[in-house]
């Protein structure tokens, strides 16, 4: 058992560093704002402490990705690492800070400047002022979408790649189930 756990953290670790090297190609296109807190946190890291971090996940995923109990120390290891992913307050800036909560702001702001003038209030600046490269060229591209629309457009995505099959599981969560070439995808979302 041990040689195949190795085996895994082994697959697990080739796997993040491939994205890694790619710049995070896959991981940047994820719209949600703790993926891109994470790729931001990781790769301002220095070199040493990426390696540490990415020994943490491959180890950390291969207990999940096997249902067993993840030892203390890692857990140890992996809560000081997730301190620096952690939301600081209630909306960071344009890039950490969800698309509903900016158009939000920027409707209650309007009379000081929307979001720009909001941002610029709360001192928000650098990174955090940008919005993720690969999902936004700027402010005017943040279009916050109803869930019941986004569920269409994701159901109609899957359709058309995959040739999904929807099956509503209740309670908001959805299973999605099709094909890829010859390999067999199912896919759950939820709340």
């Amino acid at each position: 058992m041990l040689d195949s756990s190795n085996a895994l953290v082994d697959w697990l670790r080739a796997e993040f560093v491939a994205e890694q090297n790619a710049d995070f190609a896959r991981l940047r296109r994820i719209p949600d704002t703790h993926v891109i807190r994470f790729v931001d946190v990781f790769t301002a890291l220095p070199p040493t402490e990426q390696a540490d971090v990415t020994d943490l996940l491959a180890h950390w995923s291969s207990y999940t990705f096997l249902g067993q109990q993840i030892p203390p120390p890692l857990v140890e290891r992996f809560e000081r690492f997730s301190q620096l992913t952690r939301r600081k307050g209630f909306a960071e800036g344009l890039r950490y800070t969800g698309v509903n909560l900016l158009a939000g702001l920027a409707r209650s702001h309007t009379a000081r400047g929307g979001l720009s003038g909001w941002l610029q209030s709360q001192g928000v600046t650098g990174l955090a002022a940008r919005p993720p490269e690969l999902l936004a060229s700027g402010i005017e591209d943040l279009t916050p979408v109803k869930i019941p629309t986004l569920r269409r457009m994701v159901q109609r995505a899957f359709r058309m790649r995959f040739a999904m099959d929807t099956q509503d599981l209740g309670s908001e969560m959805w299973r999605y189930s099709g094909k890829f070439e010859e390999t067999a995808i199912v896919v759950e979302s939820g709340p």
